[in-house]
Order: C-alpha cells, then sequence, then structure tokens
C-alpha cells in the first residue's frame, strides 16, 4: 500500500530510567536505531532518510506516530510522492493533513527518491522516523540496506556534534540537514546550505 493509517507502534513503559533500541529481525539487515523517550517528543521535525538504489523498489519513507488522541499532523513532502492516484511533490505547495488516535502510525512509503527535508507539524507531540529502502551508502556500495532513524525535533537539534571514526572500508559519511542557512564546517570542507 502507498499510505496508511495503522494501529502498529510500539509502547515500551518501564518503572525506571532505561535506553531503548530497535533493530529489524531480517537476516542481513544491522541498522539500529535509538528510540527517543516520549517526554523529548515535539512538534516540528524535518525528516532525514536515504534516496534508492537504482530501480530496486519504492523510494525512501517516513512515519509519524501519534502520543495522544485526536493529533493532527500537517506533512510538506519535500520530493515527489505518489499517493491516492495522485502525485504530489514539493513545487505544488499541497500539505497532507491527517488526524490520528493515540498510538496509531501515519506512512508514506512512495516517495520517488527521497525524503529527506520533508516537513512534519502535529498539534500534539509525536514520534517522526526517516527511512531509506534499498540504500546504497555510500553509493558504490551495492549492498541495499535498510536505514532507519527516529528524528530529533527541531527544538532539539544543536549546533556542535562530536563523532569518532568507524571502522569500515569506506570512511565516515555525514549528511548534516538544516532548518535554515548555515554556515557548515569541518575538518574538510566550508560550505554554505540552505533548507527552505
Amino acid at each position: 500500500r502507498q499510505m496508511c493509517i495503522r494501529d502498529r507502534s510500539i509502547h515500551v513503559s518501564t518503572d525506571k530510567d532505561v535506553t531503548v533500541y530497535a533493530m529489524p529481525s531480517k537476516p542481513h539487515d544491522a541498522d539500529v536505531n535509538i528510540a527517543i523517550p516520549t517526554s523529548a517528543l515535539g512538534t516540528d521535525y524535518y525528516v532525514m532518510a536515504y534516496e534508492k538504489a537504482l530501480n530496486l523498489g519504492p523510494g525512501s519513507e517516513l512515519h509519524v506516530i501519534a502520543t495522544e488522541d485526536d493529533t493532527t499532523i500537517y506533512i510538506d513532502p519535500a520530493g515527489p510522492l505518489y499517493m491516492e492516484s495522485r502525485s504530489y511533490n514539493e513545487h505544488n505547495g499541497e500539505t497532507i493533513v491527517r488526524t490520528l488516535s493515540k498510538g496509531d502510525t501515519y506512512s508514506l512509503t512512495r516517495f520517488k527518491y527521497d525524503a529527506t527535508g520533508s516537513r512534519v507539524r502535529s498539534d500534539k507531540p509525536v514520534a517522526v522516523f526517516g527511512k531509506g529502502k534499498n540504500a546504497y551508502v555510500p553509493r558504490s556500495d551495492p549492498a541495499a540496506d535498510r536505514v532507519i532513524e527516529q528524528m530529533l525535533p527541531v527544538d532539539m537539534w544543536g549546533t556542535r556534534y562530536f563523532s569518532v571514526p568507524l571502522a569500515s572500508r569506506f570512511g565516515d559519511i555525514f549528511r548534516v540537514l538544516a532548518s535554515d542557512c548555515l554556515l557548515y564546517t569541518s575538518d574538510a570542507a566550508d560550505d554554505l546550505l540552505c533548507v527552505d
């Protein structure tokens, strides 16, 4: 199906502080994402996903989970998207509006390319995920893996990040997304990146 609202979220609740990671159960899928506590969720997000590799089926996806009943979500897709026999894209200015119940997951699974830059807003806190299906990371590696991450709300974003080198054959890959123009500085380059 191209898009849907389903009651298929998982709610973890404990009597002590914990950290939660999610990992696919399929063989050869090793991507892991950390779950963000409900208390840290927000109402304004930009999605970071990954485009599909070649012609290996659907492109990237975004998923929104409501934490309260009667939650209205507003999605501004950042690229061509096929749903309900219509094509939405960033140039026609259409916003997708849906109302969700607690635990409902709204999924857009038919982006032609990359869902990165899609904006998700809501009137109550929600959890937002970006996913790449059949992704080549890096683009020269034909692994066609899934990559998925829970998004941080914009008000939790920062201006400085640290990382450690990852042991890999290809070196480290970083993607930077801004909600506004910024000067991006790294050891490798200085670039001006903008998202409108």
